[in-house]
């Protein structure tokens, strides 16, 4: 488990205090469904907007290591037991401090979480990931494939444009963001939120070999809607590798 600070300046003693807080919250809440290895905690401190404030706080995001997965986006407060304001920056080895968490999710909201994004809780295995029985082409599958930014080679029989066929793929990406973007985020309980696919590179590696590298967001179903496209598509597709 990782801790990081995003944003502004943190003492020792300050992030060891909150250690002390946070890691028996993220053990009891989390950990229990994904390993603890893979969790990162992000701590954003933010400046008071009120100098008199007898507690300032900062914003924690727990996410999963290669799944570009956010579980929490929760506030941490603070405050010292003799009403003095404390900075995260200040030395408060001798300080006696007491935090809380607002905004903490229902354990109901986390399991939905964890239904949802099931297989990512876990290196998956190649039958688990996609189901090559549904598209047309080989399907190969290299290392660890779940990453945000995953690489997707296209070998094609026949010589193509490249231009042709990243139009191709940026069009089926825009049809994905757009199904996204219909989604009602009204209903908590409507776990159907397909996240976007923000953006992706490409290049020719040799001849009828095509590399592209997607920054997939939490768009967790991405790379299947981009597989069905191109198995509906006229392009002579001999494999594709995923890695």
């Amino acid at each position: 488990m990782k801790i990081n600070i995003s944003e502004g300046r943190c003492s020792e003693s300050f992030l060891e205090k909150v250690e002390s807080f946070i890691v028996p919250i993220i053990k009891s809440e989390v950990v229990p469904h994904v390993k603890e290895s893979l969790l990162w905690i992000g701590l954003s401190i933010r400046k008071s907007d009120n100098n008199n404030s007898i507690y300032h706080f900062c914003m924690i995001k727990v996410l999963v290591a290669k799944a570009a997965l956010r579980i929490w986006d929760v506030e941490l407060h603070w405050r010292s037991s003799d009403g003095s304001i404390v900075l995260a920056s200040d030395d408060v080895t001798d300080k006696e401090i007491s935090f809380w968490i607002e905004n903490m999710p229902s354990q109901e909201r986390l399991q939905q979480v964890v239904e949802r994004n099931e297989y990512m809780w876990k290196r998956p295995t190649k039958e688990a990931t996609i189901d090559k029985k549904l598209y047309r082409f080989k399907i190969r599958e290299m290392g660890w494939f779940g990453s945000s930014f995953p690489d997707i080679g296209i070998r094609i029989k026949t010589p193509v444009n490249i231009e042709i066929l990243a139009e191709f793929i940026g069009n089926a990406i825009e049809s994905y963001n757009q199904k996204s973007l219909l989604k009602d985020d009204s209903d908590e309980s409507d776990m159907t939120n397909l996240g976007l696919i923000h953006n992706f590179s490409y290049e020719k590696k040799k001849k009828n070999v095509y590399l592209f590298t997607l920054d997939m967001g939490s768009a967790l179903d991405g790379v299947d809607a981009i597989l069905q496209a191109l198995n509906n598509s006229d392009f002579e597709i001999e494999l594709i590798t995923l890695e």
